[in-house]
């Protein structure tokens, strides 16, 4: 028969095997999964950068303004795609130790915010754009709208939370 302190002994000694193991586990897969997390982000926008790339040589400015005359949602994803990765690399590279940089961010905010208006004017305010709805360069624009969205909301959280 175990007595009440064996017993007792032994729930201390469970827990500290369930402890050790949990501190095991966040010592060998938080760093996997957070590596993995960024190697899908990064997956990711390189298929956007590749896919956009596509859109715009299948589909010549002049195809889409047959077709739509109204739209200019070539001309906006040829944009994102030059201003992404110099707004990208512009937030990234700065801290937020000096106000300067804090400014900066807010800046970044506002123009980010001035393209996701377009976009969405593009994609909602033209009233021919039912035509052009099969077309990948929708698709992108509309995948661009979504995180872009994502990404005001992090930049965001990041001037916030400072």
């Amino acid at each position: 028969m175990i007595n009440r302190r064996q017993a007792s002994e032994q729930i201390i000694n469970t827990a500290t095997y369930i402890e050790n193991i949990a501190m095991s586990f966040s010592k060998c897969c938080i760093p996997c999964l957070g590596i993995f997390i960024t190697m899908g982000i990064l997956a990711s926008g390189i298929l956007y950068v590749v896919y956009s790339i596509v859109a715009l040589t299948d589909t010549s400015y002049k195809e889409l303004r047959d077709i739509c005359p109204d739209s200019n949602l070539w001309i906006y994803l040829l944009l994102t795609l030059i201003s992404s990765p110099s707004l990208g690399s512009l937030s990234a590279r700065n801290s937020l130790s000096t106000s300067s940089d804090v400014c900066l961010h807010i800046c970044l905010i506002i123009f980010q915010l001035g393209f996701i208006c377009w976009g969405a004017y593009e994609l909602w305010g033209v009233d021919c754009i039912n035509d052009i709805k099969s077309n990948l360069i929708y698709t992108m624009v509309c995948i661009n709208i979504s995180f872009s969205f994502a990404g005001i909301i992090c930049a965001f959280s990041v001037v916030v939370n400072r």
